[in-house]
């Protein structure tokens, strides 16, 4: 019963899959809390950051969207990429720490 009930889930995130477009981001999901992420928002902007997701690799930029955009769980973003929850933490790794280093680039040229 469980094994039907995934790939059911698994079906239907493969029929659904879509991809966000970055420009259509509404701005108050990029800033609104008062945390480190909203002191960077302040420091370089939100259309800095929009043009830095854009130089990710796709897959990068929708675990970033996925997680923190839509609020959505490991488990989640791996049914929907269908890749494994370890494989979603690496890129969410690889594109804070690619990010980041994009962001610097830009603050210290």
């Amino acid at each position: 019963m469980y094994r039907i009930a995934s790939n059911a889930a698994i079906d239907h995130f493969r029929v659904h899959r879509h991809t966000v477009d970055i420009e259509t981001i509404p701005e108050e999901y990029l800033g609104d809390e008062e945390d480190s992420g909203s002191a960077i928002d302040s420091a370089i902007g939100i259309e800095t950051i929009k043009a830095k997701l854009k130089q990710l690799e796709p897959d990068q930029q929708n675990v970033l969207i996925m997680k923190f955009v839509e609020d959505k769980s490991n488990k989640e973003i791996a049914e929907v990429l269908q890749k494994t929850e370890g494989a979603v933490r690496v890129i969410q790794h690889r594109a804070l720490k690619q990010l980041k280093t994009l962001i610097d680039a830009r603050t210290h040229n």
